[in-house]
């Protein structure tokens, strides 16, 4: 049987009955008695009463003839510290956008706040679909308790007008508030002789017809409405109102034109730019850019105009390389200036002659490496040397041929990224969103550059590497490694595009990716050879037809050279250079085979070829067809590696192994 509460509590009273009898003691008892009963209780009442809630939620919504309206929002709350503690914020959606990215723009103007009767600070701030009107100040914290907010606004474009009548379909409180709310009132008051049609409203979250809601005429042009029963956070009040024609003032057609241009504005710069600029880059391709005709290709049985290996690559492609360097390393040691020393995972360069036979850009390169001393490891110990060698070759090559053999065109090219940079500033300038995504576009016009930038280059090294290195080149590491990169700038991109699309919507983003690649594609086109240097190319190609045609008998009737160790030692740089260098080697095949079985002929060693200027254990490969592609890849990728500072790389980068206008919402802050 359960004690009462009279008796419990006198039990627990005699339990802590003061041990000093008197009139003071036993007062002092209940007095300590009663405080602990006061504060149980007001603990109690603190946690019932405790949960911030937004009580009521009131609008007062005046439609204007001219298609204006002013809301009152009287938001009554209780705070008590945990989301509220300087204030609310109330998020007001202005952007509206169609499934076809077409945007729509909702003018939102603040004109006062209030905190229980008294004017509030507060701040506009932009948010992705709107503005946001925090209230309060940092440095002030309200008191718990109850609070009512007044937040007066004026707002266009929010009128619906149809065949037969107008319409206010307006989201009464937004179904983005963070707190539940007690109630929710609306009334509207339409223009002196307006009145209402019909009406109805919609409770409950997003998509909800319920109808939890009680409405009354309460004249001709005004109406009320409130809720039924308490919303949850993220649950509102959604109402429709109709009026005849001709009380609002409708916009004309002119009106609706110039507002939709004017809202769409980044699509039409973004998409008039590119216009522009392809224009720009299409008349200055046909005035600068276009190619002469090529002329009769024949096989030529050696470089036009005695070319270097480096200018041969140079000119054939109409760009540096690092392979130009390599082909300049392996035509210097076949000419008895240097000799390749290789030990199967290192090269050393010996210098052993004079450089009398070497072309201008091979000398460069041979003051460069050999400065001081005349052997030099292909290590990263060496990598000023060989950098500075590198360089000298680039300038050496740029100042023999270009503007003789080709031009690159490239300050028109600088003013196509000037265009493009314009374009995209304006584009986003152009937003009524905001200012902040001229950055943004900036951003995603320069990222794009770089992904397709990337992407040319990739497709570059697999198309030069693809007859001749395989997949053991560097030239196919090189590919990789610009697919990455292009990978990651591109996942890059597309976040930077989509916060651009949440601003200005989905067509300018996607035009001015359209428009950066423009500029990718004609950096290459702009790319001419003079008359003179495309005489020269044709020849050149000519020569690579004889160094890339492994079926001698297509030759023969041609009569070309003797296939001798010689000959394939003084075509070897030239084949390198020119991608062909396997199907090179490949015509000599029978050749070293021969040799082999012959040791004491001409050149002949343990591999059936032993030249002078290079030993290392890829000579193996010398009857197989090999040994070409071998010596170039490796050599190639060394000559990288030597140019690269210790430290500079990382192993990160390339390592291995491995419904209706209103709305919006609130909480507090």
């Amino acid at each position: 049987m359960q004690a009462s509460p009279s008796r419990t509590l006198a039990r627990w009273s005699a339990l802590h009955r003061p041990s000093r009898k008197g009139k003071v003691g036993r007062l002092a008892h209940w007095l300590c008695i009663v405080g602990c009963i006061e504060l149980c209780a007001l603990l109690l009442a603190h946690a019932a009463g405790a949960e911030e809630r937004i009580t009521d939620f009131r609008s007062d919504i005046d439609v204007h003839q001219d298609g204006n309206m002013q809301v009152a929002e009287t938001i009554a709350v209780n705070a008590e510290g945990y989301e509220i503690n300087h204030g609310i914020y109330r998020d007001f959606p202005t952007l509206y956008r169609s499934p076809a990215g077409v945007n729509y723009f909702v003018q939102f103007h603040v004109v006062s706040v209030e905190r229980d009767g008294h004017s509030e600070p507060y701040q506009i701030e932009r948010i992705t679909n709107g503005e946001r009107v925090r209230i309060g100040s940092a440095n002030v914290v309200i008191p718990h308790g109850a609070h009512s907010y007044r937040i007066t606004y004026d707002v266009a474009g929010e009128i619906g007008f149809f065949a037969s009548y107008d319409e206010l379909y307006w989201n009464v409180d937004g179904l983005g508030w963070i707190f539940p709310t007690d109630k929710i009132e609306a009334e509207v008051t339409l223009p002196t002789g307006a009145r209402i049609l019909d009406y109805t409203a919609y409770t409950g979250p997003q998509g909800s017809t319920a109808k939890d809601f009680h409405a009354e005429r309460l004249a001709d042009n005004r109406i009320s409405f409130e809720t039924t029963r308490a919303m949850d956070a993220h649950e509102g009040l959604t109402i429709v109102v109709s009026w005849p024609k001709g009380i609002v003032a409708a916009p004309t057609q002119a009106q609706r034109t110039g507002r939709f241009f004017a809202q769409n504005l980044p699509i039409f710069v973004s998409g008039i730019g590119f216009i522009v600029l392809f224009i720009y880059y299409t008349v200055t391709w046909l005035r600068v850019g276009r190619d002469p005709p090529v002329g009769t290709i024949v096989p030529l049985f050696h470089p036009p105009n005695d070319l270097s290996p480096a200018s041969v690559r140079y000119i054939h492609r109409m760009a540096y390389d690092r392979k130009a360097f390599t082909a300049a390393l392996v035509d210097m040691a076949v000419k008895g200036y240097l000799k390749i020393r290789d030990d199967g995972s290192k090269f050393e360069l010996d210098k052993v002659g004079d450089s009398s036979k070497l072309s201008s850009g091979e000398r460069r390169i041979g003051d460069a490496l050999f400065a001081g001393s005349s052997t030099i490891k292909m290590t990263d110990s060496n990598h000023v040397k060989f950098g500075n060698a590198i360089n000298r070759l680039r300038e050496s090559l740029a100042a023999e041929n270009q503007k003789t053999m080709f031009v690159k065109n490239q300050g028109y090219f600088w003013i196509g990224i000037a265009l493009t940079i314009t374009i995209a500033a304006a584009t986003a300038a152009a937003s009524p969103a905001s200012q902040e995504v001229i950055g943004i576009g900036l951003g995603l016009a320069i990222w794009i550059g770089v992904v397709g930038f990337s992407l040319t280059r990739a497709l570059q090294r697999i198309v030069s590497g693809a007859n001749s290195f395989g997949d053991r080149i560097g030239g196919v590491f090189q590919a990789v490694f610009f697919l990455i990169f292009a990978a990651v700038f591109g996942f890059a991109s597309i976040g930077i595009g989509s916060q651009l699309a949440h601003d200005v919507g989905l067509w300018p983003p996607v035009l001015l990716g359209a428009t950066a690649a423009l500029n990718v594609v004609f950096f290459e086109l702009l790319k001419a050879p003079t008359i003179a240097g495309r005489k020269v190319m044709d020849e050149i190609e000519g020569f690579r037809m004889y160094l890339g045609t492994a079926e001698q008998h297509r030759l023969d009737v041609l009569t070309p050279p003797k296939e001798t160790p010689e000959l394939f030692a003084q075509c070897l740089p030239y084949a390198i250079a020119l991608d062909v260098e396997n199907q090179w080697n490949k015509r000599f095949e029978k050749v070293f085979e021969e040799a082999a079985r012959t040791p004491g002929s001409s050149g002949a060693g343990a591999y059936g070829y032993s030249p002078a200027w290079y030993s290392g254990p890829r000579l193996s490969h010398i009857a197989s067809g090999g040994f070409a592609a071998a010596l170039g890849g490796a050599l190639a990728t060394a000559a990288a590696s030597a140019a690269t500072a210790p430290g500079s790389g990382s192993g990160f980068s390339g390592g291995s192994s491995g419904g209706g206008g209103g709305g919006g919402g609130g909480g507090g802050w």
